[in-house]
């Protein structure tokens, strides 16, 4: 069965109660100009109707689990590997007929957006943008080299863009430029965050933030919020205009930043 490992990953999800979401992957081809997987990928490869059928079954067996124990945590969508690892035909197929969440990594590398500017005229998140209706079941993930005008056309789709600094670090990739992505009132901007455990003093956690508060008089405050694993909330105000260092600190029982929100 070659979902045996995806039954092995519900079922210790079950054990211990986490919610999970399984995302079939679309992998068919090495590059942009490539028919097919190379040699060393085939044993990965799948295509549209498998993936479907893969995201129906999992589908099922999330509904059983609801029938039997009157809930279910788990889910499942699709995953698209790349534009250049999936034709536009097969990625057309899957928008058309799934449900759930759609998985896309985009925009990771400069030789990625390179490529399909070549091949396609289109930088990649402008591809999908003119290509697809993006909504909020879309989660692209990287989208390290952007433009402006992609920020806003996600933006205004509902979207969300899931930013891998880890990811980004080691492979050396490149960052996200969030000062164009966190924006407040009066030229207010989050250039980036950071958390580190400190030791010897009140509390163990501490988020740094670059940024800068708002310009001109009575122009208000950039309200930045971060929220933990644990569901904590810890609120930055921010009212200085210039691009200086600011700081939070906090205790918690699971510190990781899963939610940044911002206003005036």
């Amino acid at each position: 069965d070659p979902l045996t490992m995806s039954w092995m990953l519900i079922e210790a999800a079950q054990e211990v109660g986490i919610g999970l979401t399984l995302l079939p992957v679309l992998y068919e081809r090495s590059g942009f100009t490539a028919t097919a997987l190379r040699d060393d990928q085939r044993r990965f490869g799948t295509d549209a109707a498998w993936v479907l059928d893969a995201q129906a079954r999992v589908t099922r067996h999330a509904q059983h689990a609801q029938h039997d124990r009157g809930r279910s945590l788990l889910n499942a969508g699709v995953a698209i590997h790349s534009l250049r690892a999936a034709s536009a035909a097969s990625i057309q197929t899957l928008v058309n007929r799934t449900q759930g969440p759609i998985h896309v990594h985009v925009a990771e590398q400069t030789g990625e957006v390179d490529e399909c500017i070549t091949v396609t005229g289109l930088r990649p998140v402008e591809w999908l943008a003119q290509h697809h209706a993006l909504d909020s079941r879309w989660q692209l993930i990287h989208a390290t080299h952007v433009t402006q005008s992609e920020i806003d056309s996600v933006a205004r789709s509902g979207a969300c863009a899931v930013i891998c600094p880890t990811t980004e670090a080691n492979l050396g990739d490149g960052s996200t430029d969030l000062s164009a992505c966190v924006v407040g009132n009066s030229g207010a901007k989050l250039y980036s965050v950071t958390l580190a455990k400190q030791s010897g003093v009140l509390y163990d956690y501490i988020v740094t933030v670059v940024a800068q508060g708002p310009k001109g008089a009575f122009s208000g405050w950039l309200n930045l919020y971060f929220t933990d694993r644990t569901g904590d909330r810890y609120a930055l105000g921010i009212w200085k205009s210039e691009r200086l260092q600011h700081t939070v600190a906090f205790n918690s029982a699971d510190p990781g930043i899963v939610k940044i929100e911002w206003g005036a």
